[in-house]
């Protein structure tokens, strides 16, 4: 009979056991599934959506460019540069006085390394007008790029005052894999050192496509506030990206005499 109790209380402990390991683990990913979804919209509701609520909605568009590689070179394939999109653009400076405008985006997106033999392309998105750029300078410690371009007339987006901070509300907006526009809201993380890039990154809870790399982050005011440079495919549903600091861009283009 004891041992029969004993056989009874190890199967009911053992399903007990199985049921806890089993339970809160499934029930934490719901949650942070349920939260993901709250940010999975369509992206022409979320265009749409962020065009209502964010008076520099018109200005970040202008400043938004496709980025292609190659389209003019001997040493490069020929792209067709609307449809062969390597990322994103965002524009931060228009210089009057010599016609020139900048353009910040990952060093990776503009191919630094091979930047002298294959040329850069910057597509103005709601025209589909194409220019030539050439690299100003690149940084591999903090994976940004600056471009100018001559004849292309554009307001540039505002910086942040301040840095985003936990659990801000965030807006990625770019071109990936030439998409006209995509949108993407989500929220701020936490800050990560990235061992790869050997640098300070943030790490966001948002969800955005393969080429998505150069893409502005902005906050609720449309403030630049990061740069779209990796993504995590995650074992879950919950998505997860990261952006170059505002603190390094700022630093960037100071070095650059743009601020």
């Amino acid at each position: 009979m004891s041992n029969t109790l004993k056989l009874v209380a190890r199967v009911v402990f053992g399903f007990f056991l199985g049921f806890v390991l089993t339970y809160f683990p499934l029930q934490c990913y719901r949650n942070m599934a349920e939260k993901a979804a709250k940010v999975k919209i369509n992206h022409q509701e979320k265009l749409l959506a962020f065009k209502d609520i964010n008076p520099q909605y018109d200005n970040i568009v202008d400043a938004t460019v496709m980025i292609s590689i190659g389209a003019q070179e001997n040493h490069c394939p020929y792209v067709n540069p609307l449809e062969d999109c390597v990322g994103t653009g965002v524009i931060v400076k228009y210089d009057k006085k010599f016609d020139v405008t900048y353009i910040l985006t990952n060093r990776h997106v503009a191919n630094a390394d091979i930047f002298s033999e294959c040329k850069a392309v910057v597509v103005k998105v709601n025209s589909d007008k194409v220019y030539n750029a050439e690299i100003v300078s690149a940084s591999s410690w903090t994976d940004l790029a600056l471009v100018k371009v001559k004849g292309f007339v554009a307001k540039p987006v505002e910086l942040a005052d301040n840095r985003a901070r936990l659990l801000d509300e965030v807006i990625a907006f770019g071109c990936p894999t030439c998409y006209r526009y995509a949108v993407t809201v989500g929220y701020m993380v936490k800050h990560k050192y990235d061992y790869i890039l050997d640098t300070q990154a943030i790490e966001l809870h948002l969800g955005v496509d393969g080429g998505s790399s150069g893409s502005g982050v902005y906050n609720s005011k449309g403030k630049l506030v990061g740069l779209i440079f990796a993504k995590v495919v995650s074992m879950t549903d919950v998505p997860i990206s990261f952006m170059v600091p505002l603190d390094h861009i700022k630093q960037f283009l100071k070095e650059m005499g743009l601020r």
